[in-house]
């Protein structure tokens, strides 16, 4: 093997970790977007934003696992005109020089009334 064969087989590795952590990134945040859904639709179904809450915080860690350690504590309000699910979250990069965006996620869910 020479040295330019085995720089080259070292960044395409390097590159592969990259988009793979863009791809997992990219999947935490729709587990995120289906968690706050499904959070304000059980607030708004049961009347309590601590359900709103629990099923949140029960969706990130179903989703996600271990990274659901990076999520911070959901907040969920209802309102007469519905509920309103928010949750945020920092995915640490796996390599250095990957950039590290903090994600916000907001669901609302209006109630029927207005029919």
């Amino acid at each position: 093997m020479t040295p330019a064969f085995v720089g080259v087989v070292g960044l395409t590795m390097v590159l592969l970790v990259m988009v793979a952590n863009l791809y997992v990134a990219h999947y935490a945040r729709g587990v995120l977007q289906a968690a706050v859904e499904e959070g304000a639709r059980q607030a708004l179904a049961v009347g309590d934003p601590q359900a709103c809450r629990a099923r949140v915080e029960d969706v990130v860690r179903s989703g996600l696992g271990t990274m659901a350690a990076d999520v911070g504590p959901p907040s969920c309000t209802l309102t007469p005109g519905g509920a309103t699910a928010t949750v945020q979250a920092t995915f640490r990069a796996w390599l250095p020089g990957v950039p590290v965006q903090p994600t916000a996620v907001t669901a609302r869910v209006h109630s029927g009334t207005g029919r």
